[in-house]
């Protein structure tokens, strides 16, 4: 018996759903109406009979828009492909809209960067048009908005993007459809998993789908975000009809990746995966022990170096010896200020500074374990 037994899914009532582009094309990489017909239909019995919540991140819109353009499967350059998307959102979206309408469903879309999971103020004004429109009745259909992105603010693949919406919502569960029916490992599918190890990513590099962006090393980077955020997944295969309603009964299919810990508030959540840190700092062995052992917040006596330029109130990564990342949290100090009072106590600190914050770097309560 796993220490994250199957039938914890049963009670999932908040479900995030990624729908890679060959879960909605066929073999020729055309969009399939009928696999979108499928889908609306058992999203509304799960949320009609089963009373789920359901969130979809939908990938497609390239895929759609090359095919309208006809250049399908020609694309190369990110210009070709964010135009493609600019055509292929809108088609997507009405397949959608004619899959869920003929059940009585409205859908919302709902597009996003990365900068609008890192701001803090537009990352709770996404995810409460997310609540708005389940509220409603709507299903959200999510995508990254490819036709705005650059390589600054791009999460990068929908997997990815599933888990940071998992993470935002704070959902019970993210499912990632694949066009497989799991993980392996030397061929065999892993129906448990409850810790990404270095051999595992190893394992992963080189997987790839003909027609997505992502392949089993993405699947594993977004394994990583919603299991520290105390989150379970599944990886499944969208061949297999009725395969959402399966997981959610607890049967053993695909592969699923089981938190240890219980699942984050939502603060703590956008500081260990919203935020990209805009530097970092390394401690002692004792500062080590007093966060990871002691509950306790960072403290300017601790910190041996400073790395990168940031100011007060931007998220900061806590390293420590081994170059190991321990946690994250919002500074009290600025880099400047922190290259001044490392290893010092709160006297040395008031000497130096002629405005200070105290001992407190990090405070706990702004902080968030890895």
């Amino acid at each position: 018996m796993s220490l994250f037994p199957r039938k914890n899914l049963c009670s999932s009532n908040l479900v995030v759903i990624k729908i890679g582009t060959s879960s909605l094309t066929g073999t020729s990489g055309k969009i399939d109406p009928e696999k979108f017909r499928k889908l609306a239909e058992e999203i509304f019995f799960l949320v009609s009979k089963k009373k789920k919540q359901v969130i979809l991140v939908s990938s497609g819109a390239i895929a759609a828009g090359s095919e309208k353009l006809g250049r399908l499967n020609s694309l190369k350059t990110i210009p070709e492909k964010q135009a493609a998307a600019a055509v292929g959102q809108n088609l997507l979206m009405t397949q959608y809209e004619k899959a869920f309408g003929a059940f009585g469903t409205p859908v919302g879309q709902v597009l996003l960067t990365r900068d609008a999971i890192e701001d803090r103020e537009r990352y709770l004004n996404s995810r409460n048009t997310i609540f708005q429109l389940l509220k409603f009745g709507a299903v959200p259909i999510i995508n990254e908005n490819d036709t705005m992105a650059t390589e600054e603010i791009r999460v990068g693949d929908n997997d990815n993007l599933g888990a940071l919406v998992a993470s935002l919502t704070g959902a019970d569960l993210l499912i990632l459809l694949s066009d497989v029916e799991g993980f392996y490992k030397n061929g065999k599918l892993l129906p448990y998993i409850d810790e990404i190890s270095k051999e595992l990513l190893d394992e992963a590099k080189g997987s790839s789908s003909v027609v997505g962006t992502g392949g089993m090393e993405t699947k594993l980077q977004a394994a990583k975000i919603v299991l520290n955020a105390g989150i379970p997944m599944v990886i499944a295969s969208h061949k297999k009809d009725g395969i959402i309603t399966a997981i959610l009964e607890g049967i053993e299919v695909g592969t699923l990746f089981a938190p240890k810990l219980s699942k984050m508030e939502s603060k703590k959540r956008w500081l260990a995966h919203g935020k990209k840190p805009a530097g970092h700092v390394v401690i002692d062995d004792g500062a080590k022990k007093a966060l990871l052992e002691g509950g306790k917040s960072l403290l300017a006596v601790g910190i041996k170096e400073v790395k990168g330029r940031f100011g007060a109130g931007q998220v900061i990564g806590i390293f420590d010896s081994s170059r190991v990342e321990l946690g994250r949290g919002l500074t009290n100090y600025t880099s400047e200020e922190l290259s001044k009072i490392k290893g010092l106590k709160t006297a040395q600190i008031n000497v130096i500074l002629k405005e200070s914050a105290g001992e407190e770097v990090v405070h706990r309560d702004n902080m968030v374990i890895l």
